[in-house]
C-alpha cells in the first residue's frame, strides 16, 4: 500500500486524496504554510501533519510526494522530492515559466525518479472516448476546435504574473496537453492573441486563443477564458472542456461527460453518468499513478508533457 505526502493541503489536495483512498493507497499526511490547512487534509483522510516540506520529503514512509502549491513553487518542492528519491506528482503547470519545466525535466532525468503530471483532464470518460474515434482506421482528423472555460478564479495569485501566470499558465497548460494528447502530431505553426476582458491591470490577461498547425496539415483553434460559472462549467453543465473534431466525411464532439458523433447517417449521443472524480479524469489519474508507483507499465502524462505545454505556452507568448 502505497503512502503520498502532500505539500499544498488545499481544495485540489482533497480531491487527489480521495482518489488515492478509493484506488487503495494511503495518505501519509501533508505540509501546508497554514497549518490549518494541513490539519483539515489529515482530519478527513489520514496521516500526519508535518511542519516543513523537508520534514514530509525526508520521511522513509512517504512514498511520493504530490505537490499542489502555488505555480512559483513548482520548481523548487519538485528538486527538493528528488533529492530525497522520491516519486513525484507535480499539480499543472510544471513551472511558471519555460526555464522552469527546463529545470525540472533535467531534474527527473537525472534523479531518475518517477513523475507524473496533473493533466487529468485527458482521462474524462468524454475524452477517453473522443480519443478512441479519432485513433480508429479510417480518415486523419483535418480540423480540431477545442475550448476550456472555467468559472472566475484569476482574481487572486492566479492571475498574477510572478505566483499564478494567467490564463495562459492557469489554462492554456491543461488545453495544450490534452489537444496534443489526443492530435500527438509535431507542431509547425503557432498563432496567439489574448486579452485581458474583466479583470484589472494589476494581473494577466484572462483570455486567449490559438491557431497551432501540424506538420500533417491539421488546423487546430483552440480558446481559453474564466468567463463561465459553477452551472455552465462543472454542475450540471460540465462543460469545462468541449472539443469537436472533423474526420473525412464524419465529425465528433466531446466534453466530460458525453460524446456525440455525426456521420451522412445521421447522429449518435453518449453520456457517462459518473462523480466529479471521475468525470474530471482525476479518478484515473490517480489509479495510473499508484499503479506506476507499483512497478506497472502505464501511459501517463510525465515530465515530457509538462515541458511540452510550457513550449507551447511560450511560443505563444512569442506571437503576442
Amino acid at each position: 500500500m502505497k503512502k503520498i505526502g502532500f505539500i499544498g493541503c488545499g481544495e485540489i489536495a482533497h480531491i487527489h486524496a480521495a482518489c488515492i483512498l478509493r484506488h487503495g493507497g494511503t495518505v501519509a499526511g501533508g505540509f501546508d504554510l497554514a497549518e490549518s490547512s494541513a490539519g483539515k487534509l489529515t482530519a478527513a483522510y489520514g496521516g500526519k501533519i508535518y511542519l516543513s516540506a523537508e520534514e514530509l520529503c525526508a520521511d522513509p514512509d512517504v512514498d511520493a510526494v504530490y505537490i499542489c502549491t502555488r505555480h512559483d513553487s513548482h520548481i523548487a518542492y519538485i528538486a527538493m522530492a528528488a533529492g530525497h528519491g522520491k516519486a513525484v506528482f507535480c499539480e499543472k503547470p510544471i513551472g511558471l515559466r519555460l526555464a522552469d519545466a527546463e529545470q525540472a525535466a533535467d531534474i527527473v532525468a537525472s534523479s531518475g525518479i518517477r513523475f507524473a503530471m496533473g493533466f487529468n483532464h485527458r482521462y474524462s470518460p468524454g475524452m477517453q472516448r473522443l480519443k478512441r474515434f479519432i485513433d480508429q482506421a479510417g480518415s486523419k482528423v483535418d480540423a480540431l476546435n477545442a475550448q476550456f472555460v472555467t468559472a472566475p478564479f484569476m482574481q487572486g495569485w492566479a492571475g498574477g504574473a510572478e505566483q499564478g501566470g494567467g490564463v495562459f499558465v492557469c489554462l492554456g497548460s491543461h488545453i495544450f496537453d490534452l489537444v496534443h494528447y489526443l492530435i500527438p502530431g509535431e507542431i509547425q505553426e503557432v498563432r496567439g492573441v489574448s486579452s485581458r476582458i474583466r479583470l484589472g491591470p494589476e494581473y494577466e490577461d484572462d483570455a486567449f486563443a490559438a491557431i497551432l498547425m501540424t506538420e500533417a496539415g491539421q488546423m487546430l483553434t483552440l480558446n481559453a477564458h474564466e468567463f463561465g460559472n459553477a452551472s455552465y462549467s462543472t454542475d450540471p453543465g460540465h462543460r469545462i472542456n468541449t472539443i469537436t473534431v472533423f474526420k473525412g466525411h464524419e465529425a465528433a464532439s466531446a466534453g466530460t461527460g458525453h460524446f456525440e458523433s455525426f456521420s451522412a447517417g445521421g447522429s449518435t449521443m453518449e453520456r457517462f453518468p459518473a462523480d466529479h472524480l471521475s468525470l474530471w479524469g482525476y479518478s484515473e489519474l490517480n489509479r495510473r499513478f499508484l499503479l506506476t508507483l507499483q512497478g506497472k507499465a502505464v501511459e501517463i502524462p510525465g515530465v515530457d508533457a509538462g515541458l511540452f505545454a510550457a513550449q507551447l505556452i511560450e511560443r505563444c507568448k512569442e506571437d503576442l
